[in-house]
């Protein structure tokens, strides 16, 4: 559990200046600091009500998927300065057929200390579990989006809610059956919906011995489900069961994440001051726009060339207000009250 003692120290730093020295520092003894989230293929097996690439199924870009040589390319690059790597973002990794070798590649061949995979999950087997386990996967994160049949077919079609089931019953099985097996985090995504099933979460994935559970609200983008974000009084509600549920959380010993980002904040969002120098989402669907060109340089290069030091010198002059305020339109990164 390491790296979430690691975010709640994250959260315990206030001074932007003293994290960028010390991602510059890390930088220049060349120790790992990186977190890479890379989507193997654009493709799906579902098309979640909640999900904003969902809309964009049509768009003949999002059916491309990188080939093992480009992967194998991207790990070289990125994965020797990587301290977290995950398996999955916007699509389905699962989709992928050698997924299983990309993990097994980030944990035997670069040393990764924290591999994990994203998947709603329809597309595993007891064989995926075990071979995911033997290569040293660290955790797995489930997207759910509703806890009862009703609302987890509704909002993640053409799931089955049986499947899901069994899953987490192959999984407890597995992890009971072994000394060392990946962790498991649940994500719940809330929408207005679905807030009902929000005090009784824990109650479902306390029984499968979950380790880690976040709760987040929907992003409120172009998607599928038109009803949009939580209004006020629906926020209301949504941080005070946050509450509860962080209470619960302890007493059952899980790791318990709270999305505090945009409307639901308690306080202003300050974690992708940081984005830009430790977080990279690769897609096939982006790859040649990502600012790092790692078709043709190595990762030194890439901060020779954009004068990297030069620029987290520039963030350290800046003040933290200016910088939340240039950075206010991206999506929150580590923005997570854990405990």
């Amino acid at each position: 559990m390491w790296f979430y003692k690691l975010l709640r120290l994250n959260s315990m730093i206030h001074s932007h200046r003293l994290k960028l020295a010390g991602v510059a520092l890390l930088n220049s003894l060349g120790m790992r600091h990186l977190c890479v989230r890379l989507d193997p293929t654009m493709r799906c097996n579902l098309r979640c009500l909640m999900c904003g690439s969902s809309v964009e199924d049509e768009d003949p870009k999002y059916k491309t998927q990188f080939t093992m040589e480009e992967i194998s390319r991207i790990m070289e690059v990125f994965l020797p300065y990587t301290l977290q790597f995950y398996l999955g973002c916007q699509r389905e990794p699962t989709m992928y057929k050698p997924f299983g070798e990309i993990v097994r590649m980030a944990k035997r061949q670069y040393g990764v200390p924290m591999v994990g995979i994203v998947t709603n999950g329809q597309l595993l087997t007891r064989d995926h579990l075990t071979e995911l386990a033997d290569h040293g996967l660290d955790e797995m994160t489930l997207s759910v989006h509703g806890i009862e049949r009703e609302t987890f077919e509704r909002f993640m079609p053409p799931s089955k809610f049986e499947k899901h089931i069994r899953l987490m019953e192959e999984i407890q099985s597995l992890r009971a059956s072994r000394k060392r097996a990946f962790r498991l985090r649940v994500n719940y995504v809330v929408n207005q919906d679905t807030l009902h099933e929000l005090p009784h979460v824990l109650d479902v994935y306390s029984k499968y011995k979950i380790d880690v559970m976040q709760v987040r609200p929907m992003k409120v983008r172009t998607m599928l489900y038109e009803k949009g974000g939580l209004d006020e009084r629906q926020r209301q509600v949504y941080r005070q069961t946050v509450s509860q549920m962080r209470q619960q959380a302890r007493d059952l010993g899980i790791i318990f994440i709270a999305n505090d980002s945009g409307v639901y904040a308690r306080r202003p969002a300050e974690s992708a001051i940081l984005q830009e120098e430790i977080a990279h989402f690769i897609a096939p669907s982006d790859a040649r726009n990502h600012r790092v060109h790692w078709w043709e340089e190595t990762y030194p290069q890439y901060r020779r060339r954009t004068k990297w030091y030069r620029g987290v010198a520039r963030k350290c002059l800046t003040s933290r207000q200016a910088l939340c305020e240039s950075i206010e339109s991206r999506l929150g990164f580590l923005d997570y009250d854990i405990s």
